[in-house]
């Protein structure tokens, strides 16, 4: 059930920056206007993205995985399974942690960046990881 229910929320609500770049490339740039539409657009992109990389990291975040997997923990312990729910508990914990840190995490930089006028653009990064949760599982995608 809390797997579920992380896998839910990772599948219905997931980063605005892991399809950002699909957003940008269906905007057409042909007219001065449309460009200038593309621009404003992709500035509230930028805003969005960094504004719910800030999110990942709050207490509110935290507490919410930390409770959600101690209730979990609690009711296995009901049905009698003291050694699984110990054991589904702390990886739960460890998952919402892992699920926290390999979001995308250079958002605000690139924010910061494109206001100071030293945007390079992704294409221009070096090594990129990231996992990512999928029906059935998990993948990791890197590029170099």
């Amino acid at each position: 059930m809390k797997t579920a229910g992380g896998l839910a929320q990772i599948l219905l609500k997931p980063p605005s920056a892991l399809n950002s770049g699909a957003s940008f490339g269906a905007l057409p740039p042909q007219s001065r206007e449309q460009r200038l539409a593309k621009l404003q657009q992709s500035e509230a992109l930028l805003q969005t993205n960094a504004d719910e990389t800030g999110e990942r990291y709050t207490w509110r975040r935290r507490a919410v995985g930390t409770i959600g997997n101690l209730v979990g923990g609690v009711v296995i312990t009901a049905v009698g399974e003291n050694g699984a729910a110990v054991l589904s508990t702390l990886l739960g914990l460890g998952i919402h942690e892992a699920t926290i840190w390999t979001q995308p995490a250079s958002t605000a930089r690139d924010l910061e960046d494109y206001r100071n006028g030293r945007w390079v653009g992704q294409a221009a990064r070096s090594n990129r990881w990231r996992v990512v949760a999928s029906p059935g599982g998990a993948s990791l995608h890197m590029r170099f």
